[in-house]
């Protein structure tokens, strides 16, 4: 018999002639066809996944990626490989699926997938406290302070602050404060908010009781301050 070929790279077929002689020479003959085709996916290798900050000044961050395949039949090189998102892409903050394939020249594909994560700042308001746990030392003092403390993101950070009484600041950790409600817009591209309430005693109340000297000019006379409330013990007279 002879064989003869028909190429199309990995997916071909091989036509072999078969003849068949008898002692009188007679011969009859038949084609016998093979049909070679790939089917097998190729393997294919996702990158890790991956968390990043925000690019400064944009809510987002430009990542890019590389992953890898191999195939049983065609060259790495000639593996096309896609992404969706593609590499480069601005991705969100949060957290976002990657999903990638991998297809030979056969047609045949495979997927991974992978994810994003994209985060930016957190913040984190405190107060330091006086006497009795209070945020002000006193009723109607304004000695308070907010510790602010961001974590995540990336700089330059604003910060816009309002508060009682038309209060305003652009400080990161504002001090001088009375007693109320604090709220803070931080921007870097993203914006986030919190807000922190600051505390103070109560007012001092007390009702005062007497006893007059007994005679003109004595010394056995005295005053008492009864049903003290209020302010932070101890309390000095």
């Amino acid at each position: 018999g002879g064989n003869s070929a028909n190429y199309n790279y990995y997916n071909y077929s091989i036509s072999r002639t078969w003849t068949a002689t008898d002692v009188c020479g007679n011969s009859g003959n038949c084609v016998q066809t093979i049909f070679v085709h790939d089917v097998t996916a190729p393997i294919i290798s996702c990158p890790s996944s991956s968390t990043v900050n925000n690019d400064p000044n944009n809510c987002s961050a430009v990542v890019t990626f590389s992953g890898s395949a191999t195939d049983n039949c065609t060259p790495t090189q000639n593996i096309n490989i896609g992404y969706a998102p593609s590499s480069g892409y601005a991705f969100p903050v949060g957290v976002t699926t990657v999903t990638s394939t991998a297809t030979d020249v056969s047609g045949n594909t495979s997927t991974c997938s992978f994810t994003i994560t994209v985060q930016t700042e957190v913040i984190s308001l405190s107060s330091p406290t006086h006497n009795g746990g209070y945020n002000l030392s006193c009723f109607g003092g304004h000695d308070g302070s907010i510790n602010t403390t961001l974590t995540n993101g990336t700089g330059p950070f604003t910060f816009t602050w309002t508060g009682p009484n038309g209060y305003t600041s652009n400080a990161q950790s504002p001090s001088g404060l009375g007693f109320g409600s604090y709220y803070v817009t931080v921007y870097n591209g993203c914006t986030r908010t919190a807000s922190i309430n600051l505390s103070q005693p109560a007012p001092i109340n007390y009702s005062a009781s007497k006893v007059n000297e007994a005679c003109n000019g004595g010394n056995n006379g005295s005053l008492t301050i009864n049903n003290l409330s209020g302010g932070v013990s101890p309390y000095s007279y």
